[in-house]
């Protein structure tokens, strides 16, 4: 008599859970904390190095604060979002496109801000400052990969089936209680 392999029966492919949420919702968490540990830097180094502000027009000075607290907001939004693509959470969607819209219009006004400044400041500071804008704008990859991701149309309709509740696992329905 010939045994056969004992070959577990195949997975229906509802039940099966991508796995993008989890890589993209971790990514988003910690690209969103290396941005608040960051962006508190910005708001206090003109205090801890006033020398410095004095290379700089004023107007330039003001803004980069008001960057730096649109930065920590965004990256609040980030964060929360991120864990909630963790958890599988339908919110997380308008949060991660509220915080890649924003990031990506703020990444255009701060290279077009800085773009301004270094007509006026030194050659070698306008150097360090063009490398900055370069990887400014890379900056952005990662939120115009969002945008698109999240505007999927077969991931916009995995991320509406989760409201729905899991599909039962069970075809047979309950038969009469014994005793009853």
């Amino acid at each position: 008599m010939t045994m056969l392999p004992n070959i577990p029966p195949p997975i229906h492919p509802q039940c099966q859970q991508s796995v993008w949420p989890k890589v993209i919702g971790i990514v988003s968490i910690c690209w969103a904390s290396l941005g608040l540990m960051c962006q508190p830097i910005s708001l206090i180094q003109p205090m801890l190095q006033p020398k410095v502000n004095e290379m700089f027009p004023p107007w330039y000075m003001s803004n980069v604060r008001w960057m730096a607290l649109g930065g920590i907001a965004m990256g609040i939004v980030h964060l929360i979002g991120g864990i909630m693509l963790l958890r599988r959470k339908p919110a997380a969607k308008p949060l991660l496109l509220v915080y890649s819209i924003a990031a990506v219009v703020l990444c255009v006004v701060n290279i077009m801000m800085l773009r301004d400044v270094v007509r006026s400041v030194s050659p070698e500071l306008a150097m360090g400052m063009r490398l900055g804008m370069f990887f400014g704008g890379l900056g952005a990859a990662y939120p115009v990969f969002l945008i698109v991701w999240l505007l999927r149309p077969r991931i916009a309709r995995e991320i509406r089936s989760w409201n729905q509740p899991a599909p039962s696992t069970s075809t047979i329905a309950p038969g009469p209680r014994a005793g009853a």
